[in-house]
């Protein structure tokens, strides 16, 4: 018995610690890494994060506020009935900011509904609670005009 073997039983009856990992290292050695992962590279068909002038971060900062504002009107339409639910649903086919509110969102702003009251709808519904405007399948559309009623 004076093959490899012999020394890797050794090691592994032996109480060092230090002994043990030696020989788990030597056997799979892409469990010790020596250099970290490279992450974002292109090689594999991913996009890269492009590198943006501080005008063109300005500019997209500005857009994202300006969405957030136009859903934040809506929204308190809702809340006030200048605008109901299928309104809602129906604006979200030409207007890429309402189309990315999420439907919690736009259900809790209703009326009369709360978050448990919102929860317990999107459940009857089968909508996860994720689930934005634009996501809305043509079934869960439906359930949702006609839960809020037609459109004015």
């Amino acid at each position: 018995m004076s093959n490899g073997n012999v020394s890797s039983t050794v090691l592994l009856t032996g109480h060092q610690k230090s002994s043990k990992t030696a020989i788990c290292s030597s056997q799979f050695p892409s469990a010790t890494r020596t250099e970290p992962k490279k992450r974002f590279t292109n090689t594999k068909g991913r996009k890269m994060i492009p590198t943006l002038t501080t005008e063109q971060r300005r500019e997209n900062l500005e857009k994202a506020k300006a969405a957030r504002q136009r859903r934040a009107a809506i929204l308190k339409g809702v809340a006030d009935g200048s605008y109901t639910v299928p309104d809602v649903l129906n604006m979200a086919f030409t207007d890429d900011a309402v189309s990315r509110m999420k439907v919690f969102t736009l259900i809790k702003a209703a009326p009369g509904y709360g978050f448990a009251r919102t929860q317990q709808t999107m459940r009857k519904l089968h909508i996860s609670e994720s689930r934005r405007l634009r996501g809305l399948g043509a079934n869960q559309r439906a359930a949702l005009v006609e839960l809020f009623g037609g459109a004015r």
